[in-house]
């Protein structure tokens, strides 16, 4: 994350244990779990085939884990982290609504002796395993502009769920429209100097370097000239250049689970940003 002049504040980079660390009072009354990234994405699936209550369920699971204490429980189970509520709140925000929106999920399986990749939707033909789902993405700058973490509001949360699955033909202008009526209605919600600002060009320059073929080494090359900062998942184990981390196994699963990601997101692309 990037706060305008001076150091870049440490990033918050969701992986699976950051997108399946979630809570619900409807699943546990307890609050000692929630449900993961799979099953929120098939509550939003039962909730587009008519069951009202599945996004009631999604609704709970986001409220209370956007909440500080989800936040600090994360930190109890994961370790102290380099951001703070502000930044779990936005990130997680962000995975919610990529969730409500997504199109299809990612498959995997085995078809006579080989490894079929494909895209599908529930239910998933007996033998496949979902690797992950595609979807349209809101620019976060929208969110922030919109909600800030003081409008953490169950009803809001269903109301938006209930939107958004209401417009098969257009998710994504329904999301938007909510975002935009609700920040209307709380012109309190200031605009944050983005924190989003130093992840939106470092995934602007690795998409234009991936269009223009380059291998992802080379892109690493092209980060690094650029100053853009690892990953935190990197920093924590001491690799703050990126060519660094891609010729080391332990961390280079990281990187390319990010390439892949910058590439299923479908954001409007920008002139290119690659250094001469």
């Amino acid at each position: 994350m990037f706060l305008g002049g001076g150091m870049p504040f440490p990033t918050l980079d969701p992986d699976q244990d950051f997108n399946d660390f979630n809570f619900s009072f409807l699943w546990d009354p307890a609050l000692q779990k929630g449900p993961t990234e799979l099953q929120l994405l098939k509550l939003v699936h039962e909730g587009r085939a008519g069951r009202r209550h599945a996004l009631a369920e999604f609704a709970d699971a986001m409220y209370f884990s956007l909440r500080p204490q989800a936040f600090d429980a994360y930190q109890r189970f994961h370790g102290p982290v380099g951001f703070g509520h502000s930044e779990w709140f936005y990130a997680k925000l962000d995975h919610f609504f990529q969730l409500l929106l997504y199109d299809s999920l990612q498959v995997t399986g085995i078809v006579n002796d080989k490894l079929v990749y494909k895209t599908t939707d529930w239910p998933v033909e007996e033998g496949f395993t979902i690797i992950g789902f595609n979807g349209e993405t809101i620019q976060p700058e929208q969110i922030e502009e919109a909600i800030g973490p003081g409008h953490n509001v169950c009803r809001e949360w269903l109301d938006v769920a209930q939107k958004v699955t209401e417009h098969p033909e257009n998710r994504l202008k329904a999301a938007q429209e909510w975002l935009t009526d609700h920040r209307a209605k709380n012109p309190s919600t200031s605009s944050r100097a983005s924190g989003w600002a130093k992840n939106q060009e470092r995934d602007q320059i690795i998409r234009n370097c991936l269009d223009r073929g380059m291998e992802r080494g080379e892109i690493c090359l092209e980060l690094d000239k650029r100053t853009i900062p690892t990953l935190s998942s990197l920093q924590a184990k001491g690799f703050h250049r990126w060519a660094d981390g891609w010729i080391n196994p332990e961390v280079k699963k990281s990187i390319q689970t990010l390439f892949s990601k910058v590439l299923l997101r479908k954001r409007p692309v920008n002139p290119p940003t690659v250094s001469e």
